[in-house]
């Protein structure tokens, strides 16, 4: 019974610890250039970016790939946010690699349309737009709390340990219970919890209203974490189940085995328990007898 209750607190412990850790995981991956993209996607048409776009030659729009300049500038809005907070190992972000597109989209239409393309045009105004980035964007000061939160979401060190700790806790509900079936069963229904948790989370978050197209994007961001967040959980639930189902079986024979060698070493112990028994008794009966002729001789000696 005390071993149940020990298992049933290391399981809260441990879904506590898988809770924080999923939250760690799914904020990074709202910062992460493939989130980013999503979201820079509704900017775009917000704003109408590309209906704004300016070019003398109006038949190079063909030519630009969206869906590629989407993903540039989401890696690049990712990079900036964790340049700014002043994350370990972040690195300035630049306009090269969108310099680099252009000048994809410019071969394309060249070679498409046999025209030469005035690159002055677009030159300068990428220029003026990194002159500009370095100016306000990059020189304005990040506030202390957000360099503060993005630094221990994106610490290695905090996921570390907490993935040790959630390892320490399976370590002590086996050595509490000494069964790795139980230990798999325990730890796939911890993952099937944080699956519903997340899974209901994204309900929550699905019904709330937004005002705009970017709030908009944002939920959309966030019930798609959830819901991988819910996934990988929900896998691995399946998997640990699985594994306690084949354990189970496993150790059910063994323990039988176990049994049933221990009753036939009981066995044969009984048996040679009456064995003993058996042969005291007939040296007990021969003695006797052995006794009783001695007397019937010493009594016929002395009636002669």
């Amino acid at each position: 019974m005390l071993k149940k209750i020990g298992s049933f607190f290391i399981g809260c412990f441990m879904l506590i610890f898988v809770g924080v850790l999923s939250v760690f995981l799914g904020i990074r991956l709202f910062f992460e250039p493939t989130s980013m993209t999503v979201l820079m996607d509704y900017v775009l048409e917000e704003e109408d970016f590309w209906d704004e776009v300016d070019i003398e030659e109006s038949e190079f729009k063909k030519y630009i790939d969206e869906e590629e300049f989407k993903k540039e500038l989401g890696k690049f809005v990712s990079d900036y946010l964790k340049y700014s907070a002043e994350v370990k190992g972040a690195k300035k972000p630049s306009l090269e690699p969108f310099k680099e597109l252009v000048e994809d989209f410019i071969k394309d239409y060249e070679k498409e349309t046999n025209t030469k393309f005035d690159r002055e045009e677009i030159d300068k105004y990428l220029n003026e737009l990194e002159a500009d980035m370095d100016e306000e964007l990059f020189g304005e000061e990040t506030d202390e709390d957000i360099k503060i939160v993005f630094n221990v979401i994106y610490s290695d060190t905090i996921v570390i340990v907490l993935i040790a700790i959630i390892l320490g806790f399976i370590g002590l509900d086996f050595l509490l219970r000494k069964n790795p079936a139980i230990i798999s069963l325990h730890a796939g229904i911890v993952s099937g919890i944080n699956a519903f948790t997340f899974y209901a989370l994204k309900f929550v978050v699905g019904v709330v209203e937004v005002s705009d197209e970017v709030e908009e994007a944002a939920i959309v961001m966030i019930s798609n974490i959830f819901n991988r967040i819910g996934l990988v959980s929900l896998i691995l639930a399946i998997i640990l189940i699985v594994i306690f189902v084949l354990l189970k079986d496993k150790y059910k024979e063994e323990n039988n085995n176990n049994n049933n060698q221990y009753n036939l070493n009981n066995m044969n112990n009984y048996n040679n328990y009456n064995g003993y028994n058996n042969y005291d008794n007939s040296n007990n009966m021969n003695n006797y007898n052995n006794y009783n002729n001695y007397n019937n001789y010493n009594n016929d000696n002395n009636s002669f």
